[in-house]
């Protein structure tokens, strides 16, 4: 998951730069590509694009961050109520001086 969260990091850096600075963020990108930068430099009316294309992607970005995060969460929660349910079966018609649940207690899920 680590590499997922970098590159959501690094994709909500580049629209915070395109929504703050969409000259710059051209000038860097695809300047480039030009014999004479300056003679092809984006319109006003590009660059206002540039800028809502920047502020969409920034919040799908953040909120595909959130969603991921807690999509974790509870599939991590899922799996540790998993893991507890099978160790109470696994334990349930032993005798002994510990019940199941007091076998499996570390196994317990924990409440967020």
């Amino acid at each position: 998951m680590g590499f997922v969260y970098l590159m959501l990091v690094t994709l909500c850096g580049l629209m915070l730069w395109l929504l703050i600075s969409p000259g710059s963020f051209w000038r860097k990108t695809a300047a480039w590509q030009y014999k004479n930068p300056e003679a092809n430099e984006p319109s006003d009316a590009a660059y206002t694009m540039m800028r809502v294309f920047g502020g969409i992607f920034l919040v799908v970005f953040i909120g595909l961050w959130i969603h991921i995060a807690s999509s974790v969460d509870d599939w991590e929660r899922a799996q540790q109520d998993k893991q507890y349910q099978e160790c109470l079966e696994r334990n349930a018609d032993e005798d002994g001086l510990l019940s199941p649940e007091d076998w499996c207690k570390d196994l317990l899920p924990q409440e967020p």
